[in-house]
């Protein structure tokens, strides 16, 4: 997994956007899911000040690495076990989720916010 940032190159509706966040799977293709919401959030407003973009992006990356590192996918839901995904993430960022640090805490809304995103999307 990569985490980029792009340069003035990158025009998006012919505006450049230098420093938008780009994760890369290690073969170098997009993350895809990762990207689309990075373009659906940061374009439309949600996330408004460029100053989050590099929180954010660091946010999916440390999501789709650790998925990565346990050869899960991130719609992989039925995996026979009590706790989910998110659940298993939180554990994986410190702390028991009520002693997490704001960084910890703000991370894992970035990626609650993604998930909840994507279901809405795939249903």
């Amino acid at each position: 997994m990569r985490l980029l940032v792009s340069t003035k190159d990158l025009v998006i509706g012919g505006k450049a956007y230098a420093g938008f966040p780009i994760l890369l799977l290690d073969s170098m293709e997009s993350c895809t899911e990762a990207n689309e919401f990075l373009r659906h959030y940061f374009l439309r407003g949600s996330i408004g000040s460029r100053k989050s973009w590099e929180p954010v992006g660091r946010a999916l990356y440390d999501y789709f690495s650790f998925l990565q590192a346990h050869d899960l996918e991130w719609d992989d839901v039925d995996r026979g076990e009590q706790k989910t995904l998110l659940e298993d993430f939180r554990k994986s960022l410190g702390g028991d989720g009520n002693s997490q640090s704001p960084r910890q805490t703000s991370w894992f809304e970035v990626v609650k916010s993604f998930f909840d995103d994507m279901k809405l999307c795939n249903n």
